[in-house]
């Protein structure tokens, strides 16, 4: 019998899924052929993603999930023959052996975001149900880890207490490990079994969810209804809660932040910032004389000068990538080989340390720029594959939405909104690719507190917009000539009005979801239509839903189902520290600080804020 528990909201393949297919592992799979080389092989096969179909991720699935589990096995036998196994020979060895999976759970993730094709999503979707990441549910694992937790030393072993926090944390979520109930830390499976249940009612409805809603995608030209959505998200809250109760946890709320890790640690904490935000400012900034002062500063764009011709994609890049050499002290290469990419669109780039570009890369990202059909609007760095010292470096995709060139030879220009989004989504990627830890998939930035990960984005964004930046990117596709002071000027004033209204819609979005996840009752008479309404009143009076409009619930259970639950505070919060972080580059007069007080403190922050990966600075 085995001594470790299945994942419970998986699924084995089915019968058709294994004719599909058998004998397809003699046939050439590019995720296969790279996830399955051995640790320290000499020639590194790396994944050609132009190749990537969609047959690709069931097969893929089925071999790594044998190797992941026979390497599991060996592993808990190791631990129960030698009770001594110190930290080095096994949490490392954990994190080899679900490295492939993790990776290919990445990949899925970024396939259906980039490549949007229903049959591509259908098998995406049965590949990702049958990972089974049973570590999460091992005994014998919790028990070595709760061992190895008290033998650390809290001042030399910091990522090591990091990693293993992080694994006791999904023990803890998926019902193996309790601090306050022995009877599940005894025998978990009575406990293993509701949680499997729940889950797997919960997977079903976040799964039509995800599909039926308006701002995912459309089903034979037509939106799903409020009302079909509506019925999902009272059953989504009803599911959500009881997992949360059979967890022990008070709340939903009160689970969500356990489980992201976050800074705030009670949910009322994040209701009092909230409450402290919207003092003066409401009134403020919804009332008639701002609004309209507001909706003049955007209307002033269209006829001043069209920033368009001003700001050319290579240059913006060219500007970023100066920015961050200066304050980081790094280099940004093109991959002039060529990307292999999953569209043609897309281009790879390395990461050097500053002057020793002919050494190896300390990173890469794909950078994917183009609106297409087949892929989300929005922009997205997301995490393909994390740092293993010293065999693996970072791999990350940065996906953006600009309006593509009409011809191949033409220059692509971009709208203001395109250059934040860069700069913005450039900042997460910074984050992944600088960080300089041991073991990446367990103490990574992907595992920074949720409520503090957009520290960093925001942060750059500051460098956008002060410091004469857009200036300096900028040049005119006929003239070259720079941005004029007049137009930069506008484009400030325009980002301090949109960011008072940003303010407004954070506070209601926010405390939206907090009521969602911890007042709320699904059974009872007041219902979400109505409590979108208050909230509204008192957050957003300038600019309310229209009736039957449900845009806002649908955002916040969008973000619940694809795995962010009570963190739309988080943007506000994050919003804070950036702004202190940036102020440390700026002097007594609020000026950008000269050149190399600039490096030593940007070298500063990237040892403090980015090395660290998921430290908490």
């Amino acid at each position: 019998m085995s001594s470790h528990k299945i994942a419970p909201s998986r699924s084995l393949p089915s019968e058709n899924t294994k004719r599909h297919f058998f004998g397809y592992f003699n046939s050439s799979n590019p995720i296969t052929d790279a996830l399955m080389q051995e640790e320290g092989s000499k020639e590194i096969t790396r994944i050609n993603y132009a190749n990537i179909k969609a047959d690709h991720f069931v097969a893929a699935v089925a071999e790594l999930q044998e190797r992941y589990d026979n390497d599991l096995k060996l592993l808990e036998g190791m631990i129960q023959e030698d009770q001594s196994l110190p930290y080095d020979q096994v949490v490392p060895k954990l994190e080899e052996i679900s490295r492939p999976l993790v990776i290919l759970q990445n990949i899925i993730e970024l396939y259906v975001t980039v490549k949007k094709d229903p049959s591509l999503f259908e098998s995406a979707h049965e590949a990702n149900s049958m990972v089974q990441l049973s570590h999460k549910y091992s005994t014998i694992i919790r028990d070595k880890l709760l061992e190895i937790e008290r033998s650390l030393d809290d001042d030399k072993d910091e990522e090591a207490k990091r990693v293993v926090a992080h694994l006791l944390r999904q023990q803890r979520l998926n019902g193996t490990y309790n601090l306050n109930n022995d009877d599940i830390a005894n025998d978990p499976s009575a406990m293993q079994d509701q949680i499997k249940d729940i889950e797997d009612r919960l997977g079903k409805v976040r799964y039509k969810f995800l599909k039926k809603s308006a701002l995912t995608m459309e089903e034979n030209g037509q939106a799903a209804s409020p009302q079909e959505l509506l019925q999902m998200m009272y059953e989504l809250v009803a599911l959500q809660q009881h997992l949360a109760k059979v967890l022990g946890f008070e709340s939903l709320g009160a689970y969500s932040l356990e489980k992201h890790n976050t800074i705030v640690k009670d949910v009322n904490e994040i209701t009092r910032l909230h409450e402290e935000f919207s003092k003066d400012t409401v009134a403020t900034f919804s009332s008639d004389e701002f609004q309209s002062q507001f909706l003049d500063l955007v209307s002033k764009e269209s006829s001043f000068v069209n920033m368009k011709d001003y700001l050319e994609l290579e240059s913006v890049m060219k500007g970023l990538f100066d920015l961050s050499k200066k304050l980081f002290s790094i280099e940004i290469v093109e991959d002039e080989k060529g990307a292999n990419g999953w569209h043609r669109d897309v281009r790879l780039f390395h990461i050097y340390e500053e002057g020793v570009i002919n050494e190896e890369a300390i990173g890469s990202f794909y950078f994917d720029p183009y609106q297409r059909l087949q892929k989300d609007m929005g922009c997205f760095a997301m995490s393909i594959e994390h740092i293993r010292k010293p065999s693996s470096k970072p791999l990350i995709a940065i996906s953006m939405d600009i309006n593509p060139p009409m011809w191949e030879d033409s220059v692509q220009t971009m709208d203001v909104q395109n250059v934040t989004n860069l700069f913005h989504e450039f900042g997460h990627s910074l984050q992944h690719l600088l960080g300089d830890v041991k073991l990446g998939a367990y103490s990574g930035a992907q595992l920074i507190e949720e409520d503090a990960s957009e520290v960093i984005s925001q942060f750059m964004e500051y460098w956008l917009f002060e410091g004469g930046m857009l200036q300096s990117i900028s040049s005119h596709i006929e003239s070259g000539e720079p941005l004029p002071l007049e137009a930069v000027n506008l484009i400030q004033q325009q980002r301090k009005a949109t960011k008072a209204n940003e303010l407004l819609h954070r506070l209601f979005l926010g405390q939206l979801e907090v009521e969602l996840n911890t007042t709320f009752d699904p059974h009872g008479d007041d219902s979400i239509i109505s409590l979108q309404r208050k909230l509204a009143e008192k957050y957003c009076p300038h600019h309310l839903p229209p009736k039957g409009n449900i845009d806002p619930l649908i955002q916040i259970f969008q973000s619940n189902a694809s795995g962010r639950s009570t963190q739309q505070y988080r943007y506000l919060f994050s919003e804070l520290i950036s702004a202190d972080a940036f102020d440390a580059f700026l002097d007594n007069d609020g000026q950008i600080l000269e050149d190399k007080v600039l490096r030593s403190r940007g070298m500063e922050f990237r040892k403090h804020f980015l090395n660290g990966g998921s430290k908490r600075s």
